[in-house]
This record gives structure tokens, C-alpha cells and sequence, in this order.
């Protein structure tokens, strides 16, 4: 399989997964702001008929809005940011930025799998050169398989080190390396290749610092 068909079929049940787990939520948010707006409605009428409103419920049903507005308001700028993902063919990726977005966009599947997903503080900038939608790619498939592992831990830590020409991005307590059938294709894909630290109970992925530097051009 060339390498334009493995993005093909896997970017877009990449592209389809987090688009439904997005419109997922924000259906919820949506159903929460329709329930207090239902509930606002009674309150004016029972106020019409001369009962009086009590202020501490006001500020109840407003808070949960704004509650449910703001959390709407992040999940649309998550899936615009994922969205425009395709846009830049090249780009000079910041993996804490990537690692960021991938968390918010998987939490629900995460959540759904029983497990958390916990960003760890970078020690250091780490930045290559890729198409940003190919390394969330990425990162959906490695979480899908460490999520859905029957061992797996209930918290994921995900963190992201440079070392010389290349970046390497960790997925821990993880003891086995991934197997599922998309990965070699997407590994490859780009020019990466996985590793298990067994001591620190890490999955490594090891990027270079600029895929297209070393991507063979005749392969497409």
C-alpha cells in the first residue's frame, strides 16, 4: 500500500472518530443549556403568576449556561485547530502544542475506556518538521490500542523530549510495544519507529527532526 493510501484510510477514520466524539459533546453542552433555558422559562411563568423568583436559582441556571457556553466555546476551537491540521503540507510542529490538542480531543474516548489522559510539563521546547494532521493521526492510533489494552493503567501520561536529530514522544506505564495493524503503516508513513523502555514503563516514539528530510520522494 503506497503511502497517499495508508493516509487515505487512515486519516480518515482518524478525521471521523474525533469528529464524532466532538459533536458528541457538544450535543451535550447543548442539551444542558436547553434543559436550564426550559427550566428559566418555568421560573418566568410561575413568576408571572405572582410566585416569587429566588435569586440563588437565577444565578444557578446562569452559571450552568455560561458553564456549558465556555466548554462548547474550547471544543469548537479544538476541532478548528484539528480541522486546519490538513491545511499546512509542511510546518515546524510544536509537540507540546500537538500533544495539548491530542489530549483534548481524546479525553471522551479515553473517558469512555475507563482511562484519564495527563499531559506531563515539558522540560524543553521540542519541535519538528511535519504535517501536523499526520502526528495527531498518530497519536489516535497509539492511544486507541494503549486504551483498549485488557492491562492498561487508568492514567496515561503522554510527554515529548528532543534528542539530537530527532524528538521522541512517550506514552507511560505502557510495557508492550503496539501491535494493531494501522501502526507499521503509519510509523512508517513517518520514517518513525516505536520502542519500549521496560525499566520506565515507556512507549517510545522516535520522530526525525524533519521527516521530509528523510522521507524517500519516489515512494508516493
Amino acid at each position: 500500500m503506497s503511502h497517499s493510501d495508508i493516509m487515505a484510510e487512515s486519516g480518515l477514520r482518524c478525521f471521523g472518530a474525533v469528529s464524532a466524539s466532538i459533536s458528541h459533546e457538544l450535543k451535550n453542552a447543548l442539551a444542558i443549556i436547553n434543559e436550564n433555558a426550559g427550566l428559566l422559562e418555568d421560573l418566568s411563568r410561575m413568576a408571572q403568576n405572582g410566585r416569587p423568583l429566588a435569586p440563588e436559582r437565577l444565578q444557578v441556571l446562569a452559571a450552568n449556561v455560561t458553564r456549558q457556553v465556555r466548554r462548547a466555546d474550547a471544543l469548537i476551537k479544538h476541532m478548528n485547530q484539528f480541522a486546519h491540521s490538513v491545511d499546512a503540507l509542511v510546518a515546524c510542529c510544536d509537540l507540546e502544542d500537538v500533544l495539548s490538542l491530542a489530549a483534548a480531543l481524546n479525553s471522551r474516548m479515553a473517558a469512555m475506556k475507563g482511562g484519564t489522559l495527563l499531559l506531563e510539563p515539558f522540560a524543553a521546547p521540542v519541535r519538528i518538521t511535519a504535517r501536523p494532521f499526520w502526528i495527531q493521526n498518530l497519536i489516535w492510533r497509539c492511544l486507541n490500542e494503549l486504551l483498549e489494552r485488557p492491562d492498561a493503567e487508568k492514567q496515561l501520561h503522554l510527554n515529548a523530549r528532543k534528542t539530537p536529530g530527532a524528538a521522541v514522544i512517550t506514552f507511560s506505564p505502557v510495557d508492550n510495544l503496539l501491535t494493531t495493524p494501522h501502526i507499521p503503516g503509519v510509523l512508517n508513513l513517518l520514517k518513525a519507529v516505536q520502542a519500549v523502555d521496560f525499566q520506565n514503563r515507556e512507549l517510545q516514539i522516535v520522530l526525525p527532526e524533519d521527516i521530509f528530510a528523510t522521507r524517500d520522494t519516489n515512494s508516493d
